[in-house]
């Protein structure tokens, strides 16, 4: 114990010296430490995939796919399953009985799984046929749906005799792909005659990282192709954006499946991908005109709407409309395919008065749509809020799904996800809550947890009434002290939600639980606040209520 003590001061006998102050503030476990809103760059190839080489890798593989949860395995899967055919026994099929019952019996609440399922299942009874789960509900997210568009492409190239893997097959953990590696199998296409699938490769592009490149300009001048070497190049930051101009009429008269069509789609991903704020004139026009997040990002304005339900009134025998709380709301465009090459609008269009939604959204499915748009989240997180947090207490314990992937220390948290992670605080589901701590705790210690943003979410949900308040208590307790960076970075939060909170003439339920909690804990650090909420908690003792409370943190 001793021996402990003298380490643990050991820095406070330094030549420099500290005052008294900080010397009695340590040894009391209160010296404070001031959060830093500052995300550091992180490496992304870290961990490279092995591939299914032998028939024993490969039979193993496809009892983890099923007995698993990745979605990523099942593309590493597939390809290898394409690739590898010439290690298959003769009695594979005899080999494979007991996974394809239990693929045909079973059940899973993902929509990925499915068209993996039935792909599998076709390969197996009908290995010339090209299969497509047209099942409207596998195919409701239309990001989920690309696991069905690669599943096909993969069983044309087995039918063609076609021995290469895609290029969108991550080469690391958990969805990434190396630039050098990605340059390497267009040059195999290219060697082997076989034409490059633009979905294939807008996929491929958005899931590539800008590291490891020495060499990579070298690679690229070895492709033929001019518009691929542009779109590798602008892809990796290695030259400007270079995208085919056509006149506006060729565009609207174009085939949607064209090529000219399809390579807009291609260089709108990239742009949004490393370009999330930027407008691109390139892409205001057909077949883009109008598509969220092509020409412009998509930041309609947040409304909170009343939702009502048919109820039966006994007492006038009639069906009326009966108020069911109220909801997060943006309003989307209706459906226009534009492109099928441009990833980030496939999901943003009006559903109509769909109550439904969450109900096809399966927690599965998260990480997939994730590893298809890794690199700028804007609109999954748009559309995951919509469909699974517009209320508190409608997307079950689905919503931890997505909180699950913001853990990646890449993960960069912007307006869209702040507000995702805000309304996790509220949510009726103790999982999703528990799941909102750790996101939390991770995030500061990272630096990467944009409290002023994340705090004015959350003012603006207080502000609105969108859940209990006491949830939200519940997840703030859980997050202190852990480190005065923990504590102070709880504080800057609290800051920016009394700042963005709007004064209504009765005070919500429970409000006077986050303003002794914020009491307590800048007693505990004593933290200073700015002159700014000084007059914010003026305005606040029109509560009779919380005066006490605000005058003590006041003094």
């Amino acid at each position: 114990m001793m021996g402990s003590v003298a380490v643990d001061l050991k820095h406070l006998l330094q030549e420099d010296g500290y005052s008294e102050a900080e010397i009695l503030a340590e040894l009391n476990g209160q010296s404070s430490e001031q959060y830093i809103y500052q995300p550091t760059e992180v490496r992304y190839l870290n961990e490279a995939y092995d591939y299914p080489q032998t028939w024993n890798e490969l039979f193993f593989k496809v009892g983890e796919v099923i007995g698993g949860s990745d979605p990523i395995q099942v593309e590493i899967l597939m390809n290898a399953w394409v690739q590898q055919t010439a290690v298959f026994p003769s009695d594979y099929q005899i080999q494979l009985e007991p996974y394809i019952k239990q693929l045909t019996g079973g059940y899973r609440e993902s929509s990925w799984y499915n068209h993996f399922s039935g792909t599998f299942i076709n390969m197996y009874y009908k290995p010339t046929v090209v299969y497509k789960d047209k099942d409207r509900y596998h195919n409701y997210s239309k990001w989920v749906s690309l696991m069905g568009s690669q599943l096909e492409l993969l069983q044309r190239y087995r039918i063609d005799g076609v021995r290469l893997p895609l290029l969108s097959l991550p080469t690391h953990r958990p969805f990434w792909i190396a630039p050098t590696i990605l340059v390497k199998r267009i040059l195999a296409y290219q060697e082997a005659g076989v034409r490059i699938n633009l979905l294939d490769l807008s996929i491929a592009l958005s899931r590539t990282v800008r590291e490891d490149l020495e060499g990579i300009e070298v690679l690229i001048k070895q492709i033929k192709e001019q518009q691929v070497q542009d779109v590798i190049s602008y892809a990796l930051g290695l030259d400007p954006m270079k995208v085919q101009q056509q006149s506006w009429l060729k565009n609207l008269l174009s085939s949607k499946d064209s090529d000219e069509v399809n390579w807009i789609g291609v260089w709108a991903t990239v742009a949004r991908t490393h370009h999330r704020d930027t407008y691109f004139e390139e892409f205001t026009k057909e077949p883009l005109a109008d598509i969220p997040f092509a020409g412009q990002p998509f930041r309609p304005a947040l409304k909170i709407e009343p939702t009502y339900y048919n109820g039966y009134n006994y007492t006038t025998r009639k069906s009326e409309q009966v108020y069911n709380g109220d909801k997060l709301t943006y309003h989307f465009p209706s459906y226009k395919l534009g492109t099928e090459t441009f990833l980030y609008h496939k999901d943003i269009f009006n559903r109509g008065n769909n109550t439904l939604s969450s109900y096809y959204l399966y927690r599965a499915d998260i990480a997939y749509m994730h590893s298809l748009m890794p690199q700028n989240t804007e609109s999954l997180s748009m559309f995951l809020t919509m469909g699974l947090n517009s209320k508190s207490d409608i997307g079950g314990k689905s919503s931890a799904a997505y909180l699950q992937e913001m853990l990646y220390d890449f993960f960069r948290f912007d307006q869209q996800s702040n507000l995702y992670l805000a309304t996790s605080l509220f949510n009726k589901e103790k999982e999703v809550r528990a799941m909102a701590v750790e996101v939390i705790l991770a995030a500061v210690n990272e630096n990467r947890l944009d409290t002023t943003v994340l705090g004015e979410q959350l003012g603006m949900l207080l502000s609105n009434g969108y859940g209990p308040i006491g949830r939200c208590v519940e997840v703030l307790e859980q997050c202190r002290d852990i480190s005065s960076k923990h504590n102070n970075a709880l504080l800057q939060l609290l800051d920016a939600a009394f700042a963005h909170y709007i004064i209504a003439e009765k005070m919500p339920t429970n409000f006077k639980k986050i303003v002794e909690y914020y009491y307590d804990l800048m007693n505990k650090e004593q933290y200073h606040f700015t002159d700014d909420l000084q007059q914010v908690f003026e305005k606040l003792e029109i509560y009779k209520s919380l005066q006490p409370i605000l005058k003590k943190i006041r003094k």
